[in-house]
């Protein structure tokens, strides 16, 4: 696997990991749990530049 791909893979995989704790109580699946600013902001930040091999699907 190229460094290319590896970095990607533990960009996809960080927003797998952050993803549940933010939307599983919007599923109902869980309570709401706080999210650090610095985190959501992060998370968000990999969102947006395409890392979303990995999320939860509505």
């Amino acid at each position: 696997m190229n460094r290319v791909r590896k970095r990607r893979l533990v960009y996809d995989v960080a927003c797998c990991i952050t993803h549940p704790t933010i939307m599983y109580s919007k599923f109902g699946f869980a309570v709401a749990q706080g999210v650090p600013e610095d985190a959501h902001a992060a998370y968000e930040s990999l969102l947006a530049a395409g890392s979303t091999s990995r999320l939860l699907k509505p």
